[in-house]
């Protein structure tokens, strides 16, 4: 009897070490010999994962140049948009103070006209 259980362990061992020798040889055909680490529904080598990453991080890098891009485009739109308000409210300020100095100086040539009006009434009296 335990020359029987150590034949059969042997025969298992001898089975076990070929299915392994097999399993071996079939990732040398197919070229998956790295390690795999699964991931979710995924498996990646060691070699596609630091592609993954690598490419992942090329990716957040070319999105924050382009934010900075975009941010500092959007800043100087703002600024020059600053600074057209500035030059409109300059400019109603201007055209205010023309209308305020026009309508003075019309009050002003009215009452002069009124005055030289009334001057030569009097000299005609």
């Amino acid at each position: 009897m335990a020359v029987s259980s150590v034949k059969s362990t042997s025969e298992e061992a001898r089975e076990l070490i070929a299915q392994r020798k097999k399993e071996i040889y079939e990732k040398v055909i197919t070229g998956k010999t790295e390690n795999s680490i699964a991931l979710g529904g995924s498996s990646f080598t060691e070699k596609q994962w630091d592609r993954l990453i690598d490419y992942m991080d090329k990716s957040l890098e070319n999105t924050k140049e382009e934010q900075k891009e975009r941010f500092a485009k959007k800043k100087e739109e703002w600024e020059e948009q600053k600074e057209e308000n500035k030059i409109e409210e300059r400019m109603r300020l201007k055209e205010d103070l023309y209308e305020k100095e026009l309508a003075e100086s019309k009050r002003k040539a009215a009452k002069i006209l009124e005055e030289s009006t009334e001057i030569q009434q009097k000299e005609t009296k």
